[in-house]
């Protein structure tokens, strides 16, 4: 009878045992074909073969010319290197988002003047969140979202003018025609509380508002969105579709593009840390955008290793960029003026992308044997990159390296 009941209880424990096993392999096989992205069915720019294709790539290939701006300020403005650079017929706007202050400068990187200041007076800033310039009316605009307001900067005659805001958004572009888009990406359906689209004309009289497109429940501040100039239009891409969008004349958001790769995060690990920590292993995250007519530079992750995909829009072909191994991770070689090997950090429109580089780094990556021994085609333009070599100094301000794009 004993053994007759013990051999009943193993065979349930063996029963049970390959029962779980069954399980787990359904449930494995289900992820396994949830996990796998279909190729969409519209228009979409197929990105998978880059994160595996690392190769060197010339700058020529890519861009017609560039060019070095070396800022130079009086001895109480000490810039970072953590710059975001305006592009104007006759100046360079300046925001250095470390120490918060934001400047102009002439094309050829002389210091013009400070644009407003830090404080809790009128006309000043607690937090500076975006800045702007309007050429043409030769006014500029500071949003300040601490204080929930703009401020409008006549920068002839100083006066200033302070718009009332009712949200808290974390950047500011001007669209034209008077018309001021204010952007806060970082909200999700449960959290939003105002717009993602919120436009205004510079007296503060709100003329649309809209939301993101498919925008997850948890989205937050872990997310991350980005606004770039496009055929003087803004194009907007965000993390939680990797869709690309376009603010059209009427001020609606429309799809223009998708970067698809089979290997894409879920997306419900985009905005959820826990989810993110366990797929940060497995698959791609694309961090930040940069479009031209003919190419996507894209900064990524992929289990856990950078990327830097150059995606070419006419030929469809996508590779990870890189140049030499604890000299400079990635840079296109320059063999245009035979400098700094080029990736931007950011573009001032689809024809102009540019890079913060520190001179300590461009002295040492520009001297090293390494880099000299590609050649160059332009002897103009490395004449004046030895030049600027030549005069530089550990305690100088950044440069701005500047890449007109085919």
């Amino acid at each position: 009878m004993y053994k007759h009941l013990i051999f009943n209880s193993n065979r349930k424990r063996l029963l049970l045992k390959n029962y779980r096993h069954i399980i787990y392999a359904v449930l494995t096989i289900a992820c396994l074909s949830s996990c796998k992205r279909e190729k969409p069915k519209g228009k979409y720019s197929d990105i998978t073969d880059g994160k595996n294709n690392t190769t060197q790539v010339k700058l020529s290939e890519v861009a017609k010319s560039s060019e070095y701006v070396k800022l130079t300020a009086p001895d109480s403005i000490l810039l970072t290197d953590d710059l975001n650079v305006d592009f104007y017929d006759k100046f360079l706007l300046v925001w250095d988002r470390a120490t918060q202050r934001a400047f102009l400068f002439d094309r050829l990187g002389k210091y013009l003047k400070t644009i407003s200041r830090q404080g809790k007076g009128p006309g000043e800033y607690v937090y500076l969140s975006g800045v702007k310039v309007d050429q043409q009316k030769n006014l500029a605009f500071i949003l300040d979202a601490a204080q929930q307001k703009v401020i409008k900067i006549d920068l002839t005659t100083e006066s200033f003018q302070e718009i009332k805001i009712k949200i808290k958004p974390i950047d500011m572009y001007l669209l034209g025609d008077g018309r001021i888009l204010l952007f806060t990406p970082s909200s999700g359906r449960k959290l939003i509380l105002n717009s993602h689209i919120y436009i205004i004309d510079y007296n503060g009289k709100v003329l649309g508002e809209q939301n993101l497109p498919d925008v997850v429940d948890e989205q937050d501040y872990i997310s991350r969105a980005q606004v770039y100039s496009f055929h003087n239009k803004q194009h907007i891409w965000q993390t939680t579709t990797d869709d690309i969008f376009e603010l059209d004349a009427q001020d609606k958001l429309k799809t223009v593009d998708l970067l698809w790769d089979d290997k894409m995060m879920p997306y419900d690990g985009r905005n959820n840390k826990e989810l993110k920590k366990k797929y940060i292993k497995q698959y791609l995250l694309l961090r930040s955008v940069f479009e031209s007519d003919n190419y996507y530079m894209i900064n990524a992750i992929y289990k856990q290793t950078r990327r830097n995909l150059l995606y070419n829009k006419k030929t469809k072909k996508c590779m990870n960029v890189t140049f030499k191994d604890r000299l400079l991770d990635v840079g296109l070689i320059n063999d245009i003026d035979g400098g700094m090997p080029f990736w931007p950090t950011g573009q001032g429109s689809e024809t102009v992308f540019y890079s913060i580089v520190n001179p300590i780094k461009f002295q040492e990556v520009v001297s090293n044997s390494y880099t000299q021994a590609f050649p160059f085609k332009d002897a103009v333009s490395h004449k004046k990159m030895e030049l600027l070599l030549k005069g530089l100094k550990e305690d100088d301000n950044p440069i701005i390296q500047i890449v007109y794009m085919k």
